[in-house]
């Protein structure tokens, strides 16, 4: 796989292929120059470009013609999308919204000002509002101007229009004015191959890496259980944990309740407690959720609290070794305290685990099946976004003598540490892809490379 990297040429583009035997300057400053030979244009003198449709939320469900909203843009499968029954409207032009294969699609307000996609079904669908759709004329290439959409050419007037003013939505008109680099058509055709060819294998690349980290994300877990419920000798003898998920224990290893080795609290209610009591100066810490970073707590941009909140409730005054585990919201962020740069309470959605049992063994039953599936059973027919307390007690452990709960936490630290290397490494890899991916469509649709 390194080879296939290699081969890629994980460079500037502009460094590794071929340029134009002349330039002119483009006239705007985020294209530069483009070959002397290409012209610049408005986006609107080369496509077409509408808004979508305002229809009727009640008429919006799971049968008739597939619907595209704003949050739809980036699907790829038509059980993906909700439906609209187009039989309700006898609107003349209705038929302008119908989107078809190829379409170029861009959010138009929102937080995902400038997400653009090509729809890519051969099933018409039709545009709702908020959604803008860019179809190429006869003088462009639809292919390319796909291309140029996923480019800076693109994002870089959307950012500033929107982002550089405060707004919260750019018009078709906005989007229309957009000046982009035009080459003859047979150019663009052939820009279009390259970028579809080179964009393959570069996806293909990220699938396979992203393959790569499942499994490994998928044995480190396994790893983990393992060591959790059989410990880390082969050939002790087992016994039935009296648990069907958890099965065969060693025979020497108890099965315990939380409550009867950890206490277990967390912020009651907030005694008046709001954000205006929160700073980044105070006499004391004040953990949330947030701060939960890669089993531990980073206390980089944690809010802090007066002595007189850190006070208050004595049982959330964080000590070193002290578990925590978040109980809203996203349920089961673990982190063990190991160090402290000063007081520290806690927030609510917070539990505080003080265990009799070694703190790093507690954190990777945690982070094991033993804990998830508990939660699963919990919430099981039901949305659940909060973790009780009256639950949470009850849950099951299995507890090895002090001295195995200290060899498996050492063992878990460092079989994790070396997987969670290996996956930051194909992560990095990815990034890397993703980034030439970026610079090749930013080159080839500007003229800064020649493909044909």
């Amino acid at each position: 796989m390194e080879t296939t990297m290699s081969a890629l040429d994980i460079h500037s583009p502009a460094q590794s292929l071929a340029r134009y035997p002349a330039y002119k300057d483009s006239g705007i400053d985020w294209i530069g120059e483009i070959p002397s030979h290409w012209e610049v244009r408005r986006l609107k003198f080369n496509a077409s470009i509408i808004n979508g449709y305002a229809f009727k939320s009640e008429d919006i469900g799971d049968e008739g013609e597939i619907l595209i909203r704003i949050g739809d843009i980036e699907n790829s499968s038509a059980d993906s999308y909700k439906r609209v029954d187009i039989s309700k409207y006898s609107i003349a032009g209705i038929e302008k919204f119908i989107v078809k294969r190829d379409d170029i699609l861009v959010a138009l307000t929102g937080a995902t000002i400038g997400k653009t996609n090509t729809y890519n079904l051969e099933s018409i669908a039709y545009l709702n509002q908020r959604v803008g759709l860019i179809r190429a004329n006869i003088k462009c290439s639809n292919a390319l101007l796909s291309n140029i959409f996923k480019s800076q050419i693109i994002q870089i007037p959307i950012f500033l229009e929107c982002f550089g003013s405060a707004q919260e939505n750019i018009s078709i008109n906005d989007i229309g004015n957009i000046f982009i680099p035009l080459p003859p058509l047979h150019e663009q055709e052939a820009i279009a191959r390259f970028l579809d060819d080179k964009c393959a294998k570069i996806d293909e690349l990220v699938a396979i890496k992203e393959q790569q980290i499942d499994k490994l994300k998928e044995l480190r877990q396994a790893k983990i259980h393992q060591a959790v419920t059989k410990g880390l000798n082969p050939n002790v003898p087992l016994k039935d944990s009296g648990i069907e998920w958890i099965g065969q224990i060693p025979e020497h290893w108890e099965v315990k309740r939380l409550k009867y080795f950890s206490s277990l609290k967390a912020r009651i209610g907030f005694h008046g407690l709001n954000s205006n009591d929160l700073d980044f100066s105070g006499f004391a810490f004040c953990i949330t959720g947030t701060d939960f970073k890669n089993g531990k707590i980073d206390f980089t941009n944690a809010y802090c609290v007066s002595k007189f909140w850190y006070d208050l409730d004595k049982n959330i005054q964080v000590k070193i070794n002290d578990v925590l585990v978040t109980k809203d919201g996203s349920i089961g962020k673990i982190a063990v305290i190991n160090t402290l740069p000063k007081p520290a309470t806690l927030n609510s959605g917070v539990f505080l685990l003080r265990s009799k049992i070694n703190s790093y063994f507690l954190y990777w039953s945690l982070c094991s099946k033993i804990f998830n599936v508990q939660v699963d059973l919990i919430s099981r027919g039901s949305t659940i976004n909060h973790l009780y307390e009256r639950d949470f007690k009850n849950f099951i452990f299995l507890v090895p003598p002090l001295s195995e709960q200290e060899a498996i936490a050492a063992y878990l630290d460092n079989v994790t540490k070396q997987i969670d290397q290996t996956i930051n490494h194909y992560q990095n890899q990815i990034e890397k892809l993703k980034e030439y991916k970026q610079s090749l469509i930013n080159a080839a649709v500007t003229g800064k490379i020649k493909v044909a």
